[in-house]
């Protein structure tokens, strides 16, 4: 019997010797499904996710907090053809802290894509298509590499500017 997944209702923290603790800090609503990205020492976004893994189908909004005055605030809807708000992947595109990558999320009858959010404007626009649902993304220490891989196991190296994903050489279902 599957066990249900729980909705987070704090914070919690990664310290530099990679222990977890909780910050005290409520968020807004429980989440589940939702995928985290450190904008700068101050910001924090939480991208959809949803209030209970029941409501896995559900859309929410980004939700952004902003660690040195406590204040939350929402960034912009998630695009319109996203269908889960849960399980979608994110990251900081490393050469730009103004530029967030994410999506690739979970089911629905869509095609997966994957979408660009400029922080500045407050804005997301598409990229690409997915190859996969339920992606996760994964960018290396030379800052120029971003891997994702998804539900199939399959490695692809994803180019953020052309939104293509290039199946690595020797990557195979597993």
């Amino acid at each position: 019997v599957g066990q249900e997944r729980v909705a987070q209702t704090t914070m919690y923290l990664l310290d530099d010797s990679l222990v977890w603790s909780t910050s005290g800090t409520a968020l807004l609503e429980p989440m589940v499904g939702h995928c985290t990205v450190q904008i700068n020492d101050d910001t924090i976004a939480f991208i959809g996710g949803v209030t209970s893994a029941t409501n896995i189908n559900a859309e929410t909004r980004s939700q952004i907090y902003v660690l040195t005055n406590g204040a939350w605030s929402y960034g912009p809807d998630l695009p319109a053809d996203v269908e889960r708000g849960g399980n979608l992947g994110c990251y900081l595109v490393p050469d730009d802290e103004n530029l967030v990558v994410f999506g690739c999320a979970q089911g629905g009858s869509n095609p997966a894509k994957a979408y660009a959010w400029d922080i500045a404007n407050n804005s997301t626009s598409e990229i690409g298509e997915c190859p996969n649902k339920s992606m996760h993304f994964h960018a290396l220490d030379d800052n120029s590499t971003v891997l994702a891989t998804g539900t199939n196991r399959v490695i692809y190296e994803f180019d953020r500017l052309s939104g293509s994903f290039a199946r690595l050489e020797g990557s195979s279902l597993l």
